[in-house]
Parts: C-alpha cells; structure tokens; sequence
C-alpha cells in the first residue's frame, strides 16, 4: 500500500479514503446453495371509457437463500411490496407507484443490513406518439433512521 494526500492506493491502484483498513480482500469460492422466493403482480381494470383506461395494480415478491454449509447467501435483495395507479389516454399516460422494501437482516457474511425504504415515483407521458420528449419522471423517496451492525 502507498499513501496518497487523499487516502491510500494498493499496487493495483484501487483507492481508499482514510488508512486503507477498510479495503478489505474477500475470497469467494463456490458451494451448494438453496433459493425459495415468490413473485407475483394483480391488475385490475377500475374505469373503462373509449381509449381511456384507469388501473391499480398490486405487486411483490420475496427471496431467502441459505447455504448448504450453514450461512446465508450474500448479496440477496429484502422483500417488496407496492402498488401502482396507471391512467392510459390518447394524450395523457401517468404512473403512480408506491414500493415499500422491507429491512434484510439474513445477510450474508460481510454484507450489511439493509434499511427500510420506501418509494413513490410517477412517470407522466403527454404525447399520442408516447415519446420521451414529452416524459416527466417523478420520484419521492422516505427513509426510517435505522442502526448499523457490522460482523
């Protein structure tokens, strides 16, 4: 390791900020592993008018992985559970999504937990020809405060 003024590079040049001691080196080997999950997604019509169409939708899904040899898997994403509004018209398309990711506290080794989170976000389209030059994205994101555990 060689020091820089603004942190610490190996002879590979990878760079960290501070004394280095948080580069850490993992060996990653292969081993048997099991994965159960689900995902699934509802929709349903509320308002059917010509071309205009409303929709609300429900989704989610969720994943566990374990190792054969005690442990678990790194790297899984927690659970997700939202809702979507959708208004489709010749001239106006809008999304309204709502995703609520739930706190991952089966990680595996060396990974950390992951905080709940939650997020709205809504693209507006105004165009017949449903090109992105007319495209507003939106998002709003809350976040609970949470604690950190390191291994």
């Amino acid at each position: 390791m060689r020091s820089q003024p603004d942190g610490t590079c190996d002879d590979d040049g990878a760079c960290v900020e501070g004394s280095g001691e948080d580069l850490n080196e993992l060996f990653y080997r292969q081993q048997n592993a099991r994965f159960r999950g689900m995902e699934g997604q509802a929709s349903y019509a509320l308002l059917k008018h010509g071309d205009s169409r409303f929709e609300i939708n429900a989704l989610g899904n969720y994943t566990r992985a374990t190792l054969d040899q005690d442990g678990n898997v790194s790297r899984i994403v927690p659970y997700r559970l939202g809702g979507r509004f959708i208004w489709k018209s010749g001239m106006l398309d809008a999304k309204l999504l709502y995703l609520h990711v739930g706190r991952q506290d089966k990680y595996g080794a060396f990974d950390t937990p992951t905080p709940l989170d939650r997020c709205a976000a809504g693209p507006i389209r105004t165009s017949s020809s449903r090109s992105s030059a007319g495209t507003w994205p939106t998002t709003s994101r809350a976040r609970r405060p949470h604690s950190t555990r390191t291994r």
